[in-house]
C-alpha cells in the first residue's frame, strides 16, 4: 500500500504578500565598529564618519549578520598601529572582508580568494557596487593555495580566513608560511569548542620558524573570531599591554561579545 495515500491534501491560496519587501526587512543596516553594512534597499543615512558596506543578500555567503562575519569586522579594528600593505581574504564568499580592509586601509593591495567560481563572481559585483578598483582588489578562483595569484602576492600582512574549523586546520601547513614577519592573522567560522583545536594547529604548522601563539579571542553566540600577531624580534606571536588594554574595551563593549587570552 503507497504509504503517501494515508495522508490527505489540501489546497488553499495564499494571500498576497511583498516578498521582496519582507526579504528586505530581515536585512536591517547593521553598525558594527566603524563600519556601517547595508543592503541596496536602505535609505538611512548611514552614521557619520561610518565606513560603507554595500553588500545585497546573493548567492555567497557574507553579509555581515553571521557572528562570524561580525566577529572578523571587530578583530580587524583592533589592527591599528600599522596598516597592512598585502591583505589576503581567504575563502571570500561576498568579499566583505576583502572590502572591509580597503576601507579600513585605503592603500592596501587585497587579494580575495575563493574555490566556488559563484562566489568570485558575487565579489566582482560587490567590488564594483562598492567601487573599489579591480586594481587594489584583485579576485582569483583557488583551490587553497593553488592559484598563482594567490601565491605570487605572499607574504602577506594580514590573512582572513572565514570558513570552517576543518578546512583550517587543513590549510594551516599553506597558510602559515605566507604569513609576513609581523603579520596579523584573524581566523573564524569557528565553533567555540573548536578554538582551541584551530589555534593549535597553527602553532603546529608553524612551529619550526615561528612558534605562534594566537593571543586573543572574541566569542559570539557560540562562535569564535581567533587571531594574533608574528613577532619576529622575539621569535613568537605578541600582543603589548597598549593591545590587550583596547582588545579587551573593544570585546566589552561590543553585545554578546567575550575576550580573552588564549
Amino acid at each position: 500500500m503507497n504509504r503517501l495515500s494515508q495522508f490527505q491534501s489540501l489546497i488553499s491560496p495564499v494571500e498576497q504578500r511583498d516578498w521582496l519587501a519582507e526579504n528586505r526587512a530581515a536585512f536591517p543596516p547593521l553598525h558594527i565598529g566603524r563600519f556601517w553594512v547595508y543592503g541596496s534597499h536602505v535609505t538611512t543615512p548611514r552614521p557619520a564618519a561610518s565606513l560603507p558596506l554595500l553588500i545585497d543578500a546573493a548567492l555567497a555567503f557574507g553579509s555581515g549578520t553571521h557572528p562570524t562575519t561580525e566577529g572578523c569586522l571587530r578583530a580587524m579594528q583592533m589592527i591599528r598601529r600599522i596598516a597592512p600593505r598585502r591583505v589576503l581574504d581567504m575563502g571570500c564568499g561576498s568579499a566583505i572582508l576583502a572590502m572591509a580592509a580597503s576601507r579600513l586601509w585605503p592603500s592596501c593591495q587585497t587579494i580575495a580568494a575563493d574555490n566556488d567560481p559563484v562566489a568570485v563572481r558575487v565579489a566582482a559585483r560587490n567590488r564594483a557596487l562598492n567601487a573599489i578598483a579591480p586594481a587594489k582588489m584583485r579576485l582569483a578562483v583557488s583551490q587553497g593555495f593553488g592559484s598563482r595569484i594567490v601565491c605570487n602576492h605572499a607574504p602577506y600582512d594580514l590573512v582572513l580566513a572565514n570558513i570552517l574549523a576543518g578546512p583550517l586546520c587543513g590549510m594551516a601547513p599553506d597558510l602559515a608560511p605566507r604569513l609576513a614577519k609581523g603579520g596579523w592573522l584573524i581566523l573564524s567560522g569557528i565553533l567555540n569548542g573548536q578554538a582551541t583545536a584551530v589555534e593549535a594547529a597553527y602553532r603546529a604548522a608553524a612551529a619550526s620558524c615561528v612558534a605562534p601563539d594566537l593571543y586573543w579571542r572574541l566569542d559570539n553566540n557560540h562562535h569564535a573570531a581567533i587571531g594574533g600577531r608574528y613577532d619576529a624580534a622575539i621569535m613568537g606571536w605578541t600582543v603589548s599591554q597598549q593591545d590587550k588594554t583596547r582588545s579587551k574595551r573593544l570585546a566589552n563593549a561590543s553585545r554578546g561579545y567575550g575576550c580573552g587570552r588564549i
